[in-house]
């Protein structure tokens, strides 16, 4: 399928190419392939405008001809079972998903590969597999360093284990519960030498959820509500504040159906897969809570447009 001078079906091979790659890599490079898969769907869909969307096909035009070794397209062969096929990486997330690993981002990796690989069975192949089970396994640190006054291990364990004791909840209410997290925002920040990334960090509570929701789409529920315990610990998490009398930001509201978002961008991975969360979620937030829900989305968009 061609949208916007795109062919999608050979992006989307390129995507996965390069998760692949950045399983035999490190986790950290999977931004690249999850953010094109995002893009995709987004022009796919029809989720954007048309100036929007014309923008945003640019910006990937031009991303993977930057680097087109980055994204050379997955192999694929016949079409397989997926579910019998991607067993391993299922078990990988089930392993996985109990702790607050780099933030979700082995989950959220691992979702964006299998949603493909349910759509498109060719590119299950015991080798891309391989490569997705070995970038989940390269996202294992409990990430215990990216929340400030919060550095041990045994904290993020304790935070995990005090939202493990709640009562699980449903998802447009996490939903919700995300968003308001959305209405103060600090600026990242460098002390004692670490960068903490005290607006960063909230968007992976938002797209960690989306993972989770999309891997429940697939059939697999119970799998979804274990990792919701830890969407609790992120939102706790993500209250730290830089030391002093920190200011919040003062921010314009964003919108990634805006041309311009998607020409002047202060971060080239998060913006994709946030927007395409965003898409895919305020649809399930009940109508009468929407509108605010969406106000505080926007005040996310517009830290995006400027960067962290």
């Amino acid at each position: 399928m061609e949208k916007y001078g795109i062919d999608l079906d050979d992006y989307t091979a390129r995507a996965i190419g390069s998760l692949c790659r950045a399983g035999k890599e490190y986790w950290l490079l999977g931004h690249f392939g999850a953010a094109l898969l995002s893009g995709i769907r987004l022009l796919e869909n029809d989720n954007l405008p048309p100036p929007a969307a014309r923008a945003l096909a640019e910006r990937l035009r031009k991303t993977v001809a930057a680097d087109p070794a980055r994204y050379e397209p997955a192999e694929s062969n016949a079409a397989v079972d997926p579910s019998v096929a991607c067993m391993p990486i299922t078990e990988r997330i089930e392993s996985h998903i109990g702790g607050l690993h780099e933030s979700g981002h082995g989950t959220i990796f691992a979702v964006s590969a299998l949603r493909v690989f349910f759509e498109r069975p060719e590119f299950a192949t015991p080798s891309n597999v391989d490569s997705i089970c070995g970038l989940i396994e390269s996202a294992v640190d409990a990430a215990r360093d990216r929340y400030f006054g919060l550095d041990a291990k045994s904290e993020i364990a304790a935070a995990s284990k005090k939202a493990s004791s709640s009562a699980q909840t449903p998802w447009p209410d996490l939903i919700v519960a995300v968003a308001k997290e959305f209405d103060c925002l600090y600026p990242d920040a460098e002390i004692d030498g670490h960068r903490y990334f005290f607006t960063g960090e909230k968007y992976h509570s938002l797209t960690h959820l989306h993972a989770l929701i999309q891997l429940d789409k697939l059939g697999y529920t119970s799998l979804a509500q274990n990792g919701v315990p830890l969407i609790r610990a992120q939102i706790r998490l993500t209250r730290q504040q830089p030391p002093g009398d920190p200011v919040p930001r003062k921010l314009e509201p964003g919108s990634a159906e805006v041309a311009d978002y998607w020409k002047i961008t202060g971060d080239p991975w998060h913006d994709i897969k946030f927007a395409e969360a965003v898409v895919d979620l305020l649809p399930l937030v009940p109508a009468d809570r929407r509108s605010g829900v969406a106000h505080l989305l926007a005040k996310a968009f517009g830290a995006l447009s400027v960067g962290h």
